[in-house]
């Protein structure tokens, strides 16, 4: 969710089109995804 975390995301941040705040408010949404998915594959799997 930060600009450093992956190459492809660097190279977006190091263009000036996107700033950090729109960066992490995106990847914040992304993760609390990614915990309900998981969550509920593992509900799912195991109940």
């Amino acid at each position: 969710m930060m600009p450093v975390a992956t190459a492809p995301n660097t190279i977006v941040f190091g263009s000036g089109i996107i700033r950090t705040r729109e960066m992490i408010r995106t990847g914040v949404w992304i993760n609390l995804i990614g915990i309900v998915l998981i969550s509920l594959i593992i509900w799912i799997r195991y109940a």
